[in-house]
């Protein structure tokens, strides 16, 4: 990304309102000759503004340029949750690794099927199919899973089973015990 300094010199009416820009590190940022600072890598550098007419004089400005947000994913492209009120974690990913603003926010589409809170636990409120989504705060990336919720009556020890895209295994159900509901 890019920003524009602006120098003000005093008094105003100064004979040579000319400045010269310089960057401490140019492999972090580089400036052009009006003042307009380009990031260039992640890293910290010094912007100085200096006076054409007083070169004794200067104006610093510290730039920090942080790794952004590349890429989101979320650990399951889909889950089924086997009874009302059982819950899952999902679990957002974000790239690369070093991203400072690592902030997602996760949204559940239906909430009369599942509700989800900001650190990606799902709860099932009624039977059906959800989409959730996480949003990185950073870059606007978005994931989803599919959440499906079935009440089917069976009692289930580990609440929920996931299937992933690149077939690795989320938390799978344990054991169930089946009992009827008719008397």
């Amino acid at each position: 990304g890019s920003y524009q300094l602006k120098a003000t010199l005093t008094p105003a009416d100064v004979d040579n309102n000319k400045i010269i820009w310089s960057s401490s590190d140019e492999k972090v940022v580089t400036v052009d000759k009006n003042g307009k600072v380009t990031a260039v890598n992640v890293g910290e550098a010094v912007v100085t503004g200096t006076p054409d007419s007083n070169h004794s004089i200067k104006a610093e400005c510290k730039v920090v340029v942080n790794q952004p947000v590349t890429e989101l994913t979320i650990d399951c492209s889909t889950i089924t949750i086997y009874q009302i009120g059982g819950t899952a974690q999902l679990t957002a990913n974000i790239v690369p690794i070093d991203a400072v603003n690592r902030k997602v926010i996760w949204k559940s589409m239906t909430p009369s099927i599942c509700s989800i809170t900001e650190n990606g636990v799902v709860t099932a409120i009624g039977s059906g199919t959800a989409i959730v989504t996480a949003t990185s705060d950073d870059g606007g990336f978005t994931a989803y899973c599919i959440v499906t919720v079935k009440n089917t009556g069976a009692e289930i020890i580990d609440g929920y089973t996931c299937e992933n895209q690149a077939e690795t295994e989320c938390k799978k159900i344990s054991y169930s015990r089946s009992y009827s509901n008719t008397q």
